[in-house]
C-alpha cells in the first residue's frame, strides 16, 4: 500500500489507528513520512502523559506508554545475539539491528539489539529519536526495579528524563563504597525506594542520595540512611521498626524555623515495632490549636490600582504607574512574609494578576483614547453614547437606549451575586429590547423562512441589526425542534449567536497548514449530524481565509455527495 496516493484525511485515519510501534517503525521510512507522523498525530502525541523505560536486574530496558489495563509497548532493548536480527536502520546515524516480536498482551513490537560494549550509544541514538518524534514536552521516565539483594544498577545519560530505582539492600551490606560511586556517578534520582536493614557504614552527608525528590525507606532502625539529619529532596516515606525520638523532634523544629530542610514539603514517619510516645512528640514540637469555628486571620496590604510589572527581580518587582497621579513614576514592591495560624509561612509579593486588552466597538472600530477613571459612575456617563449606539441603530429612543445596556450590565451582575446599584445609581425604566423592529428586518426574516433553502448574503453597517435575524432565525428554527448550525470566523463573532462556535471548531480545520483541510471523516456520525442541519449561519464570511471557505465547500459536498458549489 503507497499511502500517499491517499488523501491526507485517510492518511490521518490510517496513522491514527496504528500503534505507536508501528509508528515508530513507520517513521525511519522518510523525513517525508516522518513528518506526516509529527503534523497528523500531534494531539494524539499531547495526550501522551509519559514514556518509561523500564529495567531490571538484566538491564535489558523494555519502552512503553503506561495504559491501562495494560502498557502499550512501543520497543525493547536486548543484547546482541548472532544470527537473530532481521533487519537494521539508521537510528539517528547509528546502525541497529531490529527484530519484530508478539505478545499476547500487545501486537507486534520491534526489539533492537545492542552489543554490551555499545549499550550507551544504542540507546541515546533511540532516545534522541524518541525526542524528535514525540518531542520533549513528553515525560521521560528510567525506572529499575529488582528485588535482588546486592544489586546496583547501571544508569546511562539521556536527555530530558528523569529516573526512579527501587534498591533492596537486607542484613550487612557490604558493598557500601560501590552504592556511594554509584549515586556521586549519577544524576540527581526523581525518586527511590529502599529496602534495608542497617549497615556498618553510614552515608555520606554530602551523598547525592539525600538530594533525591522523593524517597521511601523501609528499615528496622532508622540509621541507614538517616534522612532526619541530611535529606534536602521534598518528600520523604520513613517506615522503620525504631527510631530516636529526640532525633525526630530536632528534625520537624528545624523544618518549622527554616534553619534546614526547606525544600521538604511532606514527611511521613511510621514507626511499628514500639509505642511512640505522642505527649513527649506533640510537647517537644509545639504545635498550635487551630479552631475550626473560627475564622483565620487575614493578612492585608495597601491596595495599589493601575501600574504596569517592567522587571522581575529576585527580591523585589520593578513596576510603573500607568494612571492617577503618580502616572509615569516606578515602583518597587519587596515580597513580605505571610504567618498563618498554623505551621506555615512563605515569602510572596503583595500583588495579585489582572489581564488587559484592547478597547473595541463593533466591527474593529478602535476607541481613539483610553484612559483611567476611578469613578464608576463617571465611567458609565463617559461612554453611554457608545454603549447605547447599537440600540439606537434599531430603533429604540435614546432612553431606551440607555435603559438597555443598564439593565444588561445588572443582568451580568446578578448572576455573580453582585449589585449594580452599588456602583452606578442611575435609574432607568426597564424596556423590552425587540420592540421597535423595523419592517425591512421582518421583511428579511420571513422571506428566509418562507424560501425552499439557498444561500443567502447579509450585509449592513454595524448596529443595523444583523445579529437580531441571526438569533431571531435561529430561535424560530429551534423552537420548531430543527437543528441549526451557528458560527463565526472569530470567537468574539460566534460568542454573539446562539450556541455559536468558530468555523474551525465546527469543520474541524487544520490550524497548523493554514486550514486547508478538515478533520472530519464524510462517514462519520458527526457527518451524518451536520447533513440534518436545517440552517447555517456563518457571520463575518468575507473575514475568513480563502483556504478555509474552499476547505468548508469540499466538506459539505462530500458530506451532501454533490458535485455543486456549496
Amino acid at each position: 500500500m503507497i499511502l500517499s496516493k491517499y488523501p491526507y484525511l485517510v492518511q490521518q485515519e490510517i496513522l491514527h489507528n496504528m500503534e505507536y510501534s508501528d509508528l515508530f517503525l513507520l517513521s525511519f521510512v522518510s523525513k517525508r513520512m516522518k513528518k506526516l507522523i509529527q503534523s497528523s498525530q500531534m494531539n494524539r502525541f499531547k495526550c501522551i502523559g509519559s514514556i518509561v523505560y523500564q529495567n531490571d536486574r538484566t538491564e535489558q530496558p523494555c519502552v512503553h506508554i503506561p495504559d491501562k489495563p495494560f502498557n502499550k509497548t512501543i520497543i525493547k532493548i536486548v543484547k546482541h545475539k548472532k544470527a537473530k536480527y532481521n533487519f537494521q536502520l539508521n537510528v539517528c546515524g547509528r546502525i541497529i539491528g531490529f527484530r519484530l516480536f508478539t505478545e499476547n498482551r500487545n501486537g507486534p513490537y520491534p526489539v533492537a539489539s545492542f552489543h554490551p560494549a555499545e549499550k550507551q550509544c544504542v540507546i541515546n541514538s533511540i532516545h534522541n529519536h524518541f525526542l524528535n518524534l514525540f518531542g520533549s514536552s513528553v515525560e521521560y521516565h528510567w525506572r529499575v526495579q529488582d528485588f535482588s539483594n546486592y544489586y546496583i544498577p547501571t544508569i546511562p545519560k539521556l536527555q530530558n528524563v528523569s529516573f526512579s530505582l527501587s534498591l533492596y539492600l537486607i542484613r550487612d551490606f557490604a558493598h557500601m563504597r560501590n552504592l556511594e560511586n554509584f549515586f556521586s556517578s549519577s544524576p540527581v534520582l526523581k525518586s527511590l525506594k529502599l529496602w534495608t536493614t542497617k549497615s556498618l557504614d553510614p552515608f555520606n552527608p554530602e551523598s547525592k542520595f539525600y538530594q533525591t525528590e522523593s524517597i521511601e525507606v523501609q528499615q528496622l532502625r532508622h540509621t541507614f540512611p538517616d534522612l532526619l539529619k541530611y535529606f534536602q529532596g521534598k518528600q520523604a516515606f520513613i517506615s522503620c521498626g525504631r527510631c530516636k525520638i529526640l532525633d525526630l523532634i530536632e528534625f520537624v523544629n528545624k523544618w518549622k524555623s527554616g534553619e534546614g530542610f526547606r525544600k521538604l514539603e511532606y514527611l511521613e514517619m511510621k514507626i511499628v515495632c514500639h509505642d511512640v510516645p505522642e505527649n513527649l512528640i506533640l510537647n517537644g514540637i509545639g504545635p498550635k490549636y487551630i479552631d475550626a469555628t473560627k475564622q483565620p486571620p487575614r493578612h492585608q496590604v495597601p491596595k495599589v490600582n493601575g501600574f504596569a510589572v517592567v522587571q522581575v527581580r529576585g527580591r523585589v518587582i520593578q513596576c510603573r504607574f500607568v494612571g492617577g497621579a503618580r502616572q509615569g513614576q516606578m515602583v518597587l514592591i519587596p515580597r513580605i512574609k505571610l504567618n498563618y495560624d498554623f505551621i506555615m509561612s512563605r515569602l510572596q509579593f503583595s500583588i495579585r494578576l489582572s489581564f488587559a486588552m484592547t478597547v473595541n466597538k463593533s466591527q474593529g472600530q478602535t476607541f481613539e483614547k483610553i484612559e483611567t477613571i476611578d469613578d464608576c459612575e463617571a465611567l458609565w456617563t463617559k461612554f453611554l453614547n457608545e454603549l447605547s449606539e447599537d440600540f439606537r441603530h434599531r430603533g429604540q429612543s435614546d432612553a431606551e437606549s440607555h435603559s438597555l445596556p443598564y439593565f444588561d450590565m445588572a443582568e451580568r451582575m446578578e448572576t455573580m451575586n453582585e449589585d449594580l446599584q452599588k456602583w452606578i445609581r442611575c435609574i432607568y425604566t426597564r424596556v423590552q429590547q425587540y420592540g421597535h423592529v423595523v419592517n425591512s428586518k421582518k421583511d428579511t426574516v420571513e422571506a428566509i423562512l418562507d424560501s425552499d433553502g439557498g444561500l443567502y448574503f447579509l450585509d449592513g453597517p454595524g448596529g443595523s441589526g444583523k445579529n437580531f435575524v441571526y438569533n431571531t432565525l435561529g430561535n424560530i428554527l429551534m423552537g420548531e425542534k430543527k437543528m441549526i448550525l451557528p458560527m463565526a470566523w472569530v470567537g468574539i463573532a460566534a460568542s454573539l449567536l446562539p450556541n455559536g462556535r468558530t468555523v474551525a471548531s465546527v469543520c474541524k480545520l487544520d490550524i497548523n497548514n493554514g486550514c486547508r483541510t478538515s478533520r472530519i471523516n464524510p462517514r462519520s456520525d458527526f457527518a451524518k449530524w451536520l447533513s440534518g442541519v436545517s440552517l447555517i449561519l456563518w457571520d463575518e464570511a468575507p473575514m475568513s481565509p480563502k483556504a478555509a471557505l474552499e476547505t468548508v465547500d469540499t466538506l459539505f459536498r462530500e458530506i451532501a455527495q454533490v458535485n455543486r458549489a456549496f
